[in-house]
């Protein structure tokens, strides 16, 4: 595609989407705004209705005889039960009657704590406004309860004119909650614009415009909001509706029948700017497809003289499949150069291993004769003492390598017979145990199978084998002193595997190849030569078995896999 016409493409595109953007935010601006006023519209409804629904309940009352008598201090019981019915029927907060002084001489809550009964509210307009000869209305907070509530009184009147008045509280705690399930603010502000009921109980009582200071004076002794203060609602008009806290909505307004109130409908912007989105999404997605319709107009093009190189791409791509071949081989040859490497430099160093092995063996067999004949000679002329005790543990030390060094002195004798692989561990805990008595701490388990496992093989180099990764285990969780409690798991399966598992450092990110290699040590110098795996690891592939090692996450697990023997074989035995 040109330069030219690329730009082109581009400015179109962006001009469009402008105007359509513009174009859908005022549609869909204007449905949001039809929708919030019909929303609006129900709310005010469902308001009207719960004040309307008992508001000529003071009237009725009010011209009782009943009533009209208590205003002169008769039937005050009588009155007190009556109200309590019509409250309890009508589902009112409170009905009570006030003498001409606001003096409540009987209510509804009588038997109740708190009660009105012997609280004056002539301070409150709706008493004035009745003595006056008026019915009233007066949304405040209750003086006695502190819950707000909507006030309806009427006058009382009998023949000496009117001698108290009569009053009900309506409760509109249920409808406020009902309001607070919507996912849009609501709220009702009064003639003075301050907030009244809200879906938010946190914007009661907050003015939405300034109030006068004189008005703010009036409300106070008329103790319409308790004695707090009215803070200014925490809002700001804005060109496309209001900015309630940092949320931007459209304001919806609709005024309540019978009152001075004006119900607030917030919607959020969120979802117009969400449709929107959507629509220049969509344009986007067009004028896409228009591009990639112009491109394969302009691939259709071009594709016949791409049709004229196709052979010579076919030939050069058999050439590079020739030459992947090529180079797939030789790094296999190398691979195997490699391992054959490899195994050279370890055959070399095991047959060094076994000539000094040899040599160290035999100068070494003759010594150690002599010292326990020694040793022996001591203890039955002295006794046994601490210091022989201690000579004779060398002694058996520098035996015990000589017996390691002596598996690479001469090939291993194919003596193989069947046995319980299960037997390998008695002997192997005979041998450890100065090594774990000498270990307090060191907690070592081992878990055996109830039923025979047969192998076959040498029992004794087996057990070697066990010995070998034992000691090993015992002497890695050395390095963990004082963090948490040593421990060696040791496991025969019925399947022929054994397992060695320790609480140590782990293996330091080493593979089984590298710590099977003759003298490679993860010890300190002096405390081993590196032989043990090199010695399990041969006794293991003369067994026709595997040897694996792998980190555990505190620590290392050691597994090795014998093969079972046959039913024919362990018959044979």
């Amino acid at each position: 595609m040109k330069p030219q016409v690329r730009n082109a493409l581009i400015l179109a595109t962006l001009l469009v989407a402008l105007i359509a953007a513009f174009v859908a935010f005022h549609v869909f601006r204007g449905t949001e705004l039809r929708a919030s006023t019909t929303r609006a519209t129900l709310y005010a409804e469902a308001l009207e209705g719960a004040l309307q629904r008992v508001s000529h309940l003071p009237f009725v009352l009010a011209t009782e005889a009943l009533v009209q008598d208590a205003t002169g201090g008769e039937r005050l019981s009588e009155l007190n039960a009556r109200l309590a019915a019509v409250a309890a029927r009508s589902d009112l907060e409170a009905a009570y009657l006030l003498d001409a002084t606001g003096l409540t001489i009987a209510a509804s809550n009588h038997d109740q704590q708190p009660t009105f009964l012997g609280a004056n509210y002539g301070f409150r307009p709706y008493f004035t406004e009745a003595m006056d000869g008026q019915s009233s209305t007066f949304f405040a907070v209750g003086a006695t309860t502190q819950r707000p509530g909507y006030f309806i009184s009427e006058p009382v009147r009998t023949d000496a004119g009117i001698t108290g008045v009569l009053a009900i509280k309506i409760d509109l705690s249920t409808l406020t909650q009902s309001w607070e399930t919507g996912e849009t603010p609501v709220f009702v502000t009064n003639a003075d614009g301050i907030v009244i009921l809200s879906s938010d109980p946190a914007l009661r009582f907050h003015a939405s415009r300034p109030v006068p200071d004189a008005r703010l004076s009036v409300i106070r002794a008329e103790r319409q909001f308790g004695d707090g203060p009215v803070p200014a609602l925490d809002w700001t008009a804005t060109r496309l509706g209001v900015r309630l806290g940092d949320s931007p909505f459209l304001h919806v307004t609709q005024p309540v029948a019978g009152t001075d109130w004006t119900l607030h409908y917030l919607s959020p912007t969120v979802p117009i700017w969400r449709r929107v989105g959507l629509t220049l999404l969509g344009v986007l997605a067009a004028a896409l497809i228009g591009v990639v319709a112009y491109q394969r107009l302009q691939a259709r093009r071009i594709r016949s003289a791409l049709q004229m190189s196709q052979e010579d791409r076919k030939q050069l791509r058999s050439a590079n499949r020739a030459l992947e071949r090529e180079i797939v081989v030789r790094r296999a040859t190398e691979r195997s150069l490699k391992e054959a490497e490899t195994e050279l430099r370890r055959s070399s160093k095991l047959a060094a291993l076994g000539q000094l092995s040899a040599s160290v063996t035999h100068e070494l067999g003759q010594p150690i004769a002599a010292l326990k004949s020694h040793l022996a000679a001591a203890e039955m002329t002295q006794g046994r003492q601490p210091l022989l005790d201690k000579i004779g543990g060398l002694v058996a030390r520098i035996e015990t390598i000589t017996t390691d060094l002596r598996f690479f002195s001469r090939p291993a004798e194919q003596d193989f017979d069947a046995f319980d692989l299960r037997d390998i561990w008695p002997g192997t805990a005979e041998l450890l145990a100065p090594d774990i008595a000498a270990r307090p701490a060191l907690r070592v388990n081992r878990i055996l199978p109830g039923a025979p496992v047969p192998v076959i093989g040498s029992r004794h180099r087996l057990e070697q084998v066990l010995i070998n990764l034992t000691k090993n285990a015992i002497l890695a969780t050395d390095n963990t002193a004082g963090q948490w409690t040593p421990r060696v798991d040791v496991a025969i399966s019925g399947t022929g595997e054994i397992t060695v598992t320790d609480s140590g450092p782990g293996l330091g990110g080493l593979d089984i190849s590298s710590l099977q290699e003759p003298f490679h040590t993860t010890r300190a110098s002096g405390t081993g030569m590196g032989l043990g795996l090199a010695i399990v690891a041969d006794i293991v592939r003369e067994h026709g078995g595997s040897l694996d090692a792998q980190d555990t996450g505190r620590g290392a697990r050691f597994t090795v896999a014998l093969p079972l023997a046959t039913t024919d074989a362990h018959a044979a035995e």
